[in-house]
């Protein structure tokens, strides 16, 4: 073990890995000369073959996904954006998702999702936000604010609290 520790410690300090395991193993019972190395290593995002050191911004660009959004609906026209989604950025099994669009609908919003393996809740989500249509035929804006939360608890049971600010009606500035 006096081996194991010097070469975990030097690759934990390069940086590079999520997680390093070092583990000796012997290859027979009777002669403890014969010894083998195991490394196992998780590479961080971001490491290819030419950059072996990215910085904070290649790692955070690819851990990034990138959705377009592109729709039609009659009478409220194209809505086009993009969302840009975050995965395991709040732990295993979570995503950070904002979805900015503009056109018919006008939406800027978070979303956080986390997946549970075991417990009462198998998924906890929320959701914060700005919604904005243009009415087609009356030609006013419809603006929504709130923030909804909901879980999915063991099974197909959802259990949902959806909070909304809906202003005045009035036309479109």
């Amino acid at each position: 073990m006096t081996y194991c520790r010097p070469v975990k410690s030097r690759l934990e300090k390069s940086d590079r890995f999520r997680s390093v395991e070092v583990l000796k193993r012997y290859q027979s019972l009777t002669d403890l000369s014969a010894v083998l190395i195991v490394i196992m290593v998780v590479e961080r995002e971001g490491i290819s073959i030419d950059n072996l050191e990215p910085g904070p911004w290649r790692r955070f660009g690819s851990q990034t996904m990138w959705l377009p959004i592109l729709r039609f609906e009659d009478g409220y026209g194209f809505t086009y954006g993009a969302r840009m989604s975050f995965v395991n950025v709040l732990g295993k099994r979570s995503r950070v998702s904002v979805p900015l669009s503009w056109g018919g609908e006008r939406r800027a919003s978070v979303e956080v999702e986390r997946g549970f393996e075991h417990g009462p809740l198998t998924r906890l989500l929320a959701t914060g936000g700005v919604w904005r249509r243009e009415h087609p035929s009356l030609d006013i804006g419809d603006r929504r604010e709130g923030c909804n939360a909901s879980r999915r608890a063991c099974g197909d049971a959802v259990v949902s609290r959806r909070r909304h600010r809906q202003p005045a009606v009035g036309p479109l500035r």
